[in-house]
């Protein structure tokens, strides 16, 4: 149950944090949290995602904070932000919240056949509670003058035009594969065969090791100050993936339209 907990929690808060990272973001960031104490009354969860969230915003990384979230009980009709194991005991609602000063980003949870507009004013309580701990962060900031590391994406265009040069027919041919599994091995073959030749292991080194020595080498600026690389090695794990998804969200949406051109010419 434990397990089935922790993993519910890291998926919300990758839901709730992920998406505020810009475009082309692709440094590893690990948020761990660990729970000192409990007094089986207060869950740690919703806790641990302000905590994230806060850490984040206050952290130099270009993270687009602040966010903050809220569980929401109600007891004999009265909406109780951050409700206790014995609240929820009574409670008819358990509702997640996690949003912005502006905007509610994800919401999760059940009632027991509760009207909807009851459950609006849930997510309207959830959002007033939202600000008021979003209040708080921004005091943290302010105290701790946050200084954010300026972040510039590199562009991957050039590197999704040389994808779709060499490999458009290629991926529409292994969309095509008949049956659902096949489809999904042949696609990955291709994956791995255009990772292979785009992104090739220099000297047999892993790309764990690469990207360590080419963190090396900037610290001894090795690398030209431009960054402008045109070669293989270049090519991020994370650039490359963002512009394959790219490529397939293109093969995809051109079967797609191709599909109803042929019914309709059917019709």
């Amino acid at each position: 149950a434990y397990e089935i907990k922790e993993c519910d929690w890291s998926s919300d808060v990758c839901s709730s944090d992920l998406p505020l990272f810009p475009e082309g973001f692709f440094d590893e960031v690990q948020i761990q949290s660990s729970v000192l104490s409990f007094d089986k009354q207060n869950d740690s969860d919703v806790l641990a995602m302000n905590g994230a969230a806060t850490a984040l915003f206050v952290s130099p990384l270009p993270f687009r904070g602040p966010i903050a979230s809220v569980r929401v009980g109600r007891v004999e009709g009265k909406l109780i932000p951050f409700p206790t194991m014995d609240e929820l005991e009574a409670s008819d609602l358990d509702l997640v919240v996690s949003g912005s000063e502006q905007a509610v980003l994800m919401i999760e949870g059940f009632a027991r056949e509760m009207p909807e507009a009851e459950m609006l004013e849930a997510i309207d309580f959830a959002q007033s509670v939202i600000r008021d701990i979003i209040s708080l962060q921004r005091e943290l900031y302010q105290a701790l003058n946050v200084q954010k590391a300026p972040f510039q994406a590199r562009s991957n265009d050039n590197l999704y035009q040389r994808l779709k040069e060499r490999y458009y027919n290629d991926f529409k041919a292994a969309k095509m594969t008949p049956g659902k599994h096949a489809r999904a091995e042949a696609v990955s073959a291709l994956k791995q065969r255009v990772q292979s030749e785009i992104m090739p292991d220099r000297d047999g080194k892993s790309a764990i090791d690469q990207a360590v020595a080419r963190a090396l080498q900037a610290v001894k600026g090795a690398i030209d100050e431009s960054g402008a690389e045109e070669d293989n090695d270049s090519v991020e794990a994370g650039e490359f993936n963002s512009a394959w998804h790219k490529l397939e969200e293109h093969v995809a949406r051109d079967l797609i339209l191709r599909s109803e051109e042929h019914t309709s010419e059917l019709q």
